[in-house]
């Protein structure tokens, strides 16, 4: 039995610490994402968007982490039947679809806009040129960043409360 609970604590103390560096590593992203709403140096922009960039290859690795040791805590501690599982999955999985439709194809635009590769649809070797200087003011004074930060923070904190209070 201490061999079980053993496992139980260091696959929880593994989830936190994929959670802890999903927020630092995509904590990144957040503050250039408000940081873009006032910036209009479109080097300035390109530079951040870049650093940006860098910094979301670890998000998926620890989303993936997050998720495994979620799931896996779910079989170690016979959650399955408790509604609030379900509930922070489903959130966790609605959270992440949300952001990555929202949040991908509106920075994309705006890395076009600036001449940076964007994450999708560009052809490897290929020199990116900006597309819609004209249209940058509107991208970047638009109220997405606001709205993804608060899709983010706000699930965080639905699923930190499912966790922590099972009330389901």
């Amino acid at each position: 039995m201490k061999g079980a609970i053993m496992v139980y604590e260091w696959v929880v103390f593994i989830h936190i610490s994929s959670v802890l560096g999903f927020m630092l590593v995509h904590g990144i992203s957040m503050g250039i994402a408000l940081r873009l709403r006032s910036e209009r140096n479109v080097e300035h922009i390109g530079g951040l968007l870049t650093l940006s960039r860098s910094s979301i290859r670890f998000v998926h690795l620890f989303v993936l982490l997050v998720f495994v040791t979620g799931l896996t805590l779910g079989f170690l501690g016979n959650w399955w039947s408790h509604l609030w599982i379900w509930t922070a999955l489903a959130v966790g999985v609605v959270m992440y679809a949300t952001m990555f439709l929202l949040g991908t194809r509106y920075y994309d635009r705006v890395r076009r806009a600036v001449g940076v590769e964007p994450f999708y649809g560009a052809k490897k070797d290929v020199p990116v040129t900006p597309t819609r200087t004209e249209g940058l003011e509107t991208l970047l004074s638009s109220s997405r960043p606001i709205l993804l930060a608060a899709i983010g923070i706000g699930g965080l904190f639905i699923i930190l409360w499912l966790m922590l209070f099972k009330p389901f």
